[in-house]
């Protein structure tokens, strides 16, 4: 007992004691996350020894909350609220609804900030979008869950970036985005994705980048040539499995494929 680390100790009790182990106690209260395990999973109720030491961790405050108590954690909620991943999850998980508290640093994070703005406000976060509009992904899902449609406030960094100028082609714009075509172009996975998804059919502008990928030509052969590639020098299926890939492009039928 004199040497166990409060990991050990929570340890003891739930798999030898498999019950409350009291002359442990001190020790586990001594570290946030043995003392919400030792709650959550040997108690099965509230633990308040430990919970000082819980209130001092972001992250072990909120599984409190959430798993323990099952509503808020006042005496955790300023930890809570110096951490944007964790304050935009304690308000899903928990507060389920507007927490004025933790706004100024959940806007601070781009993620953090749409997700708060999508599912929580239900509209748009003016003072939030100076920090989505610098992040590709965010100001993509911005536009697309929360504005619901162009935020041009957004488009130029966007644009800059091949995975979320595709996403916002797609499902914001619904067809071709010249802007966002540049980064597209340079990344042969996006710009096959690009051309069968979005263009449907070839994108000559990407196929230089297509073909330097052996998987992004053989699926734009596959799903916007349909059929031979010869400039994508495809020589077989990248799968190198069983699959159902069409005759003629390399797959590996079943019946001869070894594994």
């Amino acid at each position: 007992m004199k040497n166990m680390t409060p990991r050990d100790a929570y340890v003891h009790a739930r798999d030898v004691i498999k019950g409350p182990w009291p002359d442990g106690e001190d020790v586990i209260a001594s570290d946030p996350k043995a003392a919400v395990n030792y709650a959550r999973d040997v108690l099965q109720r509230r633990f308040r020894e430990g919970e000082p030491a819980i209130a001092s961790d972001p992250k072990a405050a909120w599984w409190y909350a959430r798993d323990v108590l099952k509503r808020r954690f006042r005496e955790g909620e300023p930890a809570i609220a110096s951490d944007p991943e964790t304050a935009w999850r304690y308000v899903r998980d928990v507060i389920r609804g507007p927490w004025p508290e933790g706004e100024d640093v959940i806007a601070r994070d781009a993620e953090a900030a749409v997700y708060y703005a999508s599912y929580v406000i239900g509209g748009p976060w003016p003072e939030a979008e100076p920090v989505i509009a610098r992040d590709a992904e965010a100001a993509a899902y911005y536009a697309r869950d929360v504005i619901k449609g162009r935020w041009p406030e957004g488009e130029d960094v966007i644009a800059r970036d091949a995975e979320a100028a595709f996403w916002y082609a797609l499902y914001v714009i619904g067809g071709p985005w010249p802007e966002g075509e540049k980064a597209i172009q340079e990344s042969p996975y996006w710009a096959s994705r690009y051309a069968g998804e979005v263009i449907g059919g070839r994108w000559p502008e990407g196929e230089p980048a297509i073909a330097s990928d052996a998987e992004a030509a053989w699926r734009y052969a596959r799903d916007v040539i349909k059929g031979r590639w010869p400039e994508g020098n495809i020589v077989s299926c990248p799968h190198r499995i069983v699959c159902d890939c069409p005759p003629g492009m390399g797959g590996v039928p079943p019946q001869t494929s070894e594994r």
